[in-house]
């Protein structure tokens, strides 16, 4: 996907997936006004990183998850973990990881709301 006029903010982005491809960490903080381009750019940066074959991971913080403990954390990490088997959960939440456990569903946990 071809984003205009952000090759230096997509060189920094690729980096940092590249980075991740070497299991070194980072954090991109992508911020600015309403419509100068963010969603693209972090989808075009998204894109790049599955072409590394690194696993993408999205949620979108609303003002409805203010009252719901991690709420994006379950965004990020519930379809991960829910597609995982029993080995790879096992491995997924070891280590510091594990300490994410408690909150996180358990595998095959099925959820209701009511209202009302």
């Amino acid at each position: 996907m071809a984003v205009l006029e952000r090759e230096e903010e997509l060189a920094l982005l690729d980096a940092a997936a590249a980075a991740a491809a070497r299991a070194e960490g980072s954090v991109a903080l992508i911020e600015g006004p309403a419509g100068i381009g963010k969603t693209a750019l972090l989808r075009a940066a998204r894109a790049a990183a599955r072409e590394r074959g690194l696993t993408v991971l999205g949620g979108v913080a609303s003002a409805l998850d203010r009252d719901f403990p991690f709420g994006l954390v379950h965004q990020l990490l519930d379809p991960l973990l829910a597609a995982a088997g029993p080995d790879r959960r096992a491995r997924l939440l070891a280590g510091a990881a594990a300490q994410a456990e408690p909150v996180l569903r358990p595998q095959g946990a099925f959820c209701t709301a009511s209202t009302g």
